[in-house]
């Protein structure tokens, strides 16, 4: 439940931004290519911690670290609150974003190796389904927060100050009273006795040699970059873009109103959507289909990029059409998220699954959702650098076009992970039977080969005693 929470606050802050986007633009006097830095810096600081906190969670208590992550976390975002406005005070603003990176990184690098090594198969999907939901359900939180509270305070200040102190309340009830199971225990519980058995951590470089041969992690690595990519256009450009066209068409827009919309829209789609993918995925992994996993982000990450086409060009011409299409678009984004944590759980050992989602997370975050923002903003610059609704609108529509692009080679990524799922799950899992095996049969130690006996400690086990 703490992760959970953790979850849930961090996706508020982080989509409070979209929701005062334009009264921030204004505050700070920046335009589109700039205000898009707010969150590419927010996820680069994030990505910079990532690969930390993934070492620090294989080697130390990983409560403690994500409790330690989202105090400063916690901590920063209230100081941001009371930045001065002005353009010549925009720079700090980016550089304590920058800095709320490190919440994320401590919960999102440790949390789902806690649940693997507590849960297994059907509970341990359903588990990280449920910690998922904090995405959905936060980032709708953080919208409707974002634009409600504002209209209230009449400040985008107040909006910023609630998700820190649910985070930071959370971080000390993980620290105090939250369980840290050993590494495995639940990948060999019932083939070797608990009692002094552990995890001894191996050295960065053969995890990462390790990691990066896994190919079934190397492609679905890329596949949910591309899937990030378009989410994050849609999240952080989205409430803009209906903003501006309204307008157009209107000539008056309510900003609270979209963004409770949008929040809304999001946080239902969101939670339908990861309900879905696990419980397909789940239904049909019971039936005999292995690939499921990927099969369903395959089908998810291009059905997705369709309906983000479809959204860009509608939108001018039917709003009622647009909300649906956008509902169906975040559903299919948020399909891919439980199959994705799954995928690395049952494909890296143990010993090394913090440091594999830290990495996934580096990479997939670097060039997916902190790129995307600033990058469309920066192509809607170049489109037109005129500030009236109706050549906002149509830059931003028309630099959108990117994400379907990138679903569809997404797409096609996790097909290809698809003919190596099979093996690369089948050998972690002999791994971890031989070696339990060979750890509970003191003389089945003393008929291994030398080579045999150095591989290992590789692999990350301590012997019971």
């Amino acid at each position: 439940m703490t992760c959970f929470t953790m979850s849930l606050a961090n996706n508020m802050d982080r989509n409070v931004v979209s929701g005062v986007l334009p009264n921030l633009k204004r505050a700070f006097q920046v335009d589109d290519q700039l205000s898009g830095l707010i969150q590419t810096l927010s996820i680069c600081g994030f990505l910079l911690f990532a690969p930390i906190f993934g070492y620090l969670g294989d080697r130390y208590n990983r409560n403690h670290v994500m409790a330690f992550g989202m105090l400063i976390w916690s901590s920063v975002i209230m100081v941001s609150s009371f930045i001065p406005e002005g353009s010549q005070h925009f720079w700090l603003l980016l550089l304590l974003r920058a800095t709320v990176g490190i919440g994320e990184a401590s919960f999102a690098s440790n949390a789902p190796s806690i649940f693997a090594d507590l849960f297994t198969k059907d509970n341990r999907s359903r588990i990280l389904a449920l910690f998922n939901l904090g995405i959905s359900i936060g980032s709708g939180l953080g919208y409707w927060t974002g634009t409600t509270v504002n209209l209230a305070t009449h400040s985008w200040r107040a909006a910023f100050r609630i998700a820190p102190c649910i985070g930071g309340a959370a971080a000390i009830v993980c620290a105090l009273f939250n369980a840290n199971p050993p590494h495995g225990e639940a990948d060999i519980r019932g083939q070797i006795s608990k009692s002094g058995h552990g995890i001894k951590p191996t050295s960065l470089k053969e995890d990462i040699i390790d990691i990066i041969m896994t190919k079934t992690f190397i492609w679905t690595t890329i596949g949910f970059t591309c899937q990030l990519f378009a989410t994050g256009v849609m999240a952080f450009w989205g409430p803009s873009i209906i903003f501006y066209v309204v307008i157009s068409s209107k000539g008056t827009a309510n900003l609270s109103t979209i963004g409770s919309i949008f929040g809304l829209v999001l946080c239902i789609s969101g939670i339908v959507g990861t309900m879905l993918g696990a419980e397909i995925t789940r239904w049909a992994k019971k039936h005999g289909y292995q690939c499921a996993d990927v099969i369903l982000c395959a089908i998810a990450s291009g059905a997705s990029g369709i309906c983000i086409y479809a959204v860009s060009i509608l939108i001018s011409y039917n709003m009622a059409l647009t909300w649906a299409i956008i509902f169906v678009t975040f559903m299919f984004l948020c399909m891919v998220w439980t199959p994705i944590l799954d995928i690395v759980l049952y494909t890296i050992i143990p010993a090394r699954r913090s440091t594999a989602q830290a990495f996934q997370i580096t990479i997939s975050h670097l060039f997916g959702d902190a790129f995307s923002p600033y990058v469309i903003g920066a192509i809607a610059d170049s489109i037109t650098t005129s500030k009236d609704p109706v050549s906002q609108s149509y830059a931003l529509r028309y630099a959108m076009m990117a994400s379907p692009f990138l679903c569809i080679i997404g797409c096609g990524c996790f097909l290809i992970a698809s003919f190596t799922l099979v093996h690369d799950q089948q050998v972690m899992i002999s791994r971890i039977i031989h070696i339990s095996k060979a750890y509970s049969d003191p003389e089945r130690i003393n008929k291994l080969s030398d080579t045999e006996v150095e591989k290992l400690p590789i692999i990350g086990y301590e012997p019971a005693k």
